[in-house]
């Protein structure tokens, strides 16, 4: 399993790389602190899931999430917010992210959002 995080924190990319070590099946770790380089990394390692904040809510978060559903891809996208915004996250499900967890209170539920989503992978393959 392939996971790619954005976030513009490169320490937050450090511990969810930390925590993500402890989950069994993941094969590639990669983080990036860009939209642009991280559309860059979808397109080059075609992830199973995607830890995205949502750094700013510009059109490089939307082209992102546009070149990912154009892709036809079964990537999971786990939206890390500041903040909860419930128009906010309609907008997002609606562009195609999955998850929505709060930035600094959730990181515990990410090592389970990244199990259902390898059991789903195993169950339809």
């Amino acid at each position: 399993m392939k996971i790619l995080i954005i976030d513009n924190s490169i320490l937050i990319i450090e511990r969810l790389q930390e925590l993500l070590k402890e989950v069994d099946g993941i094969t590639t770790i990669y983080g990036t602190t860009s939209y642009k380089d991280g559309l860059i990394s979808f397109c080059n390692l075609k992830p199973d899931a995607i830890l995205l904040n949502s750094i700013d809510k510009n059109d490089e978060l939307k082209e992102l999430l546009e070149c990912i559903a154009q892709a036809d891809s079964f990537t999971k996208i786990i939206m890390l917010l500041n903040d909860e915004d419930s128009y906010q996250q309609q907008k997002f499900k609606a562009e195609g992210v999955h998850y929505f967890l709060d930035k600094y209170n959730d990181f515990m539920h990410i090592p389970n959002i990244i199990n259902s989503i390898k059991n789903c992978y195993s169950n339809a393959v």
